[in-house]
């Protein structure tokens, strides 16, 4: 996960259709290698943001900058550097999908068409079916040809509309390595999700969009700790010396029951850290731990709930 400067940059974006507002003055920027969630309930305005990320929707010059690029002085170009799979299916369902991976890397200026076809089936495990009609798939299959589509010329930024829609479980094992893989690789990817739990998992960053507006914003660890959300560590230790509960008690709320320890913490991962790093120095015996998850989906409906109330957090995005 990289930061050499910001591969995203959005500024007071507003987008309405109609009547209706669909962003109201988003601003917000996501660093090279990152990966970034949005998450909101239906008609937040995720969809809307990650289609004038990709250029796909027409935006005022100096509200979106993609690599440098302003999306609303040149759009053809930043269609080029991102990678763009929508929620629903838009290859041509009459066509083998190994013709659909072709006209999908001549349109995207993908060098060397044939090798990226043959890169793009083995990176998503399309061999097999390269030469049946797209529309003849099953949903899975669909999601993968339109993933290896929209992925095929390399793409700078990678942005993914509900891209778990459909996969099974090992599929979606499998995107998730892939997407931590680009990560690894400087890529930068966006995604919107309803999967709260896998979305905390894997950014570096999440928005948490209401109404069009931002209602939280920052790392998973910000983002619990600005709406009150926790997870609880439970661990048995073979001593609690001061020193140790002294430390954990600086990630959260910490109760001791003889040699059980019950943290309640915003940033787990980081409590879990310091834990074993203190009790390594202290030669205390982590005998067993775990964790009880974090109630994001609690979080979730009650953003859902709240309608137009204002920003719950001091992010700046109401």
């Amino acid at each position: 996960m990289g930061s050499s400067g910001p591969a995203i940059v959005v500024r007071g974006l507003r987008k309405r259709y109609g009547n209706v507002w669909a962003l109201r003055g988003i601003s917000l920027s996501v660093n090279r290698g990152a990966v970034f969630s949005v998450l909101g309930p239906n008609g937040a305005g995720k969809t809307t943001l990650l289609r004038a990320i990709s250029g796909m929707l027409r935006v005022p010059a100096r509200t979106v900058t993609v690599m440098g690029v302003d999306a609303g002085l040149d759009r053809r170009r930043v269609k080029r550097l991102v990678g763009y799979v929508p929620e629903t299916g838009f290859l041509f369902p009459e066509l083998s999908v190994e013709r659909n991976l072709a006209l999908a890397a001549r349109l995207r200026g993908a060098g060397g068409v044939r090798e990226a076809v043959r890169r793009a089936a083995r990176q998503f495990g399309l061999e097999a079916v390269l030469g049946r009609p797209y529309g003849s798939l099953s949903k899975g299959l669909r999601r993968r040809a339109d993933l290896a589509a929209g992925l095929i010329h390399d793409p700078e930024v990678v942005v993914l509309d509900e891209p778990t829609s459909g996969l099974d479980i090992v599929s979606v094992s499998q995107l998730r390595d892939l997407i931590r893989l680009l990560a690894e690789r400087g890529k930068t990817v966006v995604l919107a999700t309803h999967n709260i739990q896998e979305a905390v998992e894997i950014s570096d960053k999440i928005a948490l969009l209401r109404g069009g507006e931002l209602a939280a914003l920052g790392s998973p660890g910000e983002v619990a700790k600005r709406l009150g959300v926790t997870s609880e560590i439970v661990a048995l230790l073979s001593s609690v010396p001061q020193q140790l509960v002294n430390e954990l008690s600086r990630h959260g709320k910490l109760r001791v029951v003889g040699k059980r320890i019950y943290l309640r913490t915003a940033d787990p991962l980081g409590a879990i850290a310091t834990l074993r790093s203190m009790a390594e120095r202290l030669g205390v015996e982590v005998r067993s731990l775990g964790v009880r998850e974090a109630a994001w989906e609690d979080v979730f409906l009650r953003l859902g709930a709240r309608g137009g109330e204002g920003c719950p957090c001091s992010c700046g995005g109401g």
